[in-house]
This record gives structure tokens, C-alpha cells and sequence, in this order.
């Protein structure tokens, strides 16, 4: 291994009549601490070499951990700048367990007239999602043909008509439109089963009547929802959902 001087190198040079600025034998930005403040170069040359590698080394780390920052911090922004689901978009995405043929916002939207959909927030803190609409003939009809089983089978159900019809319709107009019927003469004539019918046209789910359905948003999982609340005015108290949601459906 041959050390020398740099100061001897340099005027050697220069007694030739020229000056040459010598070839460093390493780049002075990955082994420059090697040389100490006489500029001689004693060092192990293989040492050199391993400590340029070494420089070479964080060179390439560097590089890969950076674009790697970036990256990162790219999809943190992006997800701070991503809006929170629409609940109501959410809900009519949604499919319920025993219709699954469709999503409740297709079923609904079909099955009345005007649907209109808003969400908003209680005093509690929760999320609502609530279905205005009206009622169709066709949901009308369905309702009312439910309804009549029920009567026929269920003495609960037919008790509750009668006091229900009394209190809406009066005597003295149940008498009048007994009366005044175009059938009241025939053999064949119901008046009861008549009065039924007058009951649910006019009072019970009838045709253009208004409704509202009421979701309440899982605090926990935001895409899931609970069916709360069900109405037309006051004449499904006594209706169970699932003949509801039969008659939305199908």
C-alpha cells in the first residue's frame, strides 16, 4: 500500500512546468471524511470501498422511503377530504332481510304516490330517516282485502271495527247509509259487512291518505338501520308491520 504526500504530488507537477489537479481516488461526497487535514491518503483502500457502499446504501433507502412518505400522506388527505355517507342514500340502498328481491328504496318509491325522503337529527343524538308518501289503489285495495281477513277470522280485529266505526262514523250516519244504499232492499244485502267497507275506504288506509316510515341509523355500524316507526294518520294501530311491508313488496 503506497502512501504519499499531497503537497509532494503537487509540486512535483509543478516543476514539470504544469499544473494537473490529481484524480481523487473516491467521491468526496460519500468517502470526503476520509481524508484529515494534511491531505494524506493512508487509509485502507478497502475500508474506503465499504463506507462508499454504506453511503451508497442510505442513498437507496432514502429514495424508497420517501415516494413511501408520500404516499401516505396522499391517502391521509384523501380520506380527510372524503364526505360522510348520505343516510338517506344509505337506507334506500339497503335490503331487508325477508324481501330481498329489491332495495327499500325501489319498493317504497313504487309503492306510493309522491315519495319524498329527508334525514335528520333528534335532541338525543340520533340519525333518522324518515319516508313521506300516499297511499295508492293498489295499496288500497290490498290493505282492504287483508283487512276483511282479518275480520272474518280474528274476533279481536272485528271488535275493534265496531268500536272504531262508532266512534268515527256515528250511529246516525251508519243508520243514513244503511238507508240510503242502493242495495238495502235486496235479500242478499249486508249492511254490516257494507259498513265495513265504508269504514275502511274512508278511514282506514284510504286512497291518497298520507304515511311516513321512520328509520333510526346505527350509531355503531352507520351502514345498518332499524325500522322504528310506521303510520297512516291513526288507522294502523291495530296493523301489524308485516302485512304492511306485503302489501309494499309485492
Amino acid at each position: 500500500m503506497k502512501v504519499f504526500c499531497w503537497y509532494r504530488f503537487v509540486s512535483s507537477r509543478i516543476s514539470m512546468g504544469r499544473t494537473v489537479r490529481p484524480r481523487r481516488p473516491i467521491d468526496s461526497r460519500t468517502a470526503g471524511h476520509v481524508f484529515d487535514n494534511v491531505a494524506c491518503i493512508g487509509k485502507n483502500q478497502e475500508t474506503v470501498h465499504q463506507t462508499t457502499i454504506y453511503h451508497r446504501k442510505n442513498d437507496n433507502m432514502k429514495k424508497r422511503f420517501f415516494p413511501t412518505i408520500t404516499v401516505l400522506l396522499m391517502i391521509m388527505f384523501l380520506a380527510s377530504c372524503t364526505k360522510p355517507a348520505d343516510p338517506v342514500e344509505t337506507v334506500k340502498g339497503m335490503i331487508m332481510d325477508d324481501y330481498p328481491t329489491t332495495t327499500i328504496g325501489k319498493a317504497f318509491d313504487s309503492a306510493f304516490n309522491n315519495p319524498v325522503w329527508k334525514s335528520f337529527k333528534t335532541e338525543k343524538g340520533q340519525t333518522v330517516v324518515e319516508f313521506n308518501g300516499n297511499v295508492k289503489q293498489s295499496m288500497h285495495d290490498g290493505i282492504s282485502k287483508f283487512l276483511w281477513h282479518r275480520v272474518e277470522t280474528d274476533k279481536r280485529i272485528a271488535k275493534f271495527f265496531d268500536r272504531d266505526m262508532m266512534e268515527k262514523i256515528g250511529l246516525e250516519k251508519m243508520k243514513e247509509l244503511v238507508q240510503n244504499h242502493p242495495n238495502a232492499k235486496q235479500p242478499d244485502f249486508d249492511p254490516l259487512k257494507m259498513l265495513i267497507q265504508y269504514y275502511i275506504d274512508q278511514y282506514y288506509t284510504p286512497t291518497g291518505a298520507p304515511v311516513e316510515f321512520q328509520w333510526v341509523m346505527n350509531i355503531k355500524d352507520p351502514a345498518k338501520a332499524s325500522l322504528e316507526r310506521y303510520a297512516c294518520g291513526d288507522s294502523w294501530k291495530e296493523l301489524e308491520l308485516e302485512p304492511v311491508l306485503n302489501m309494499i313488496y309485492h
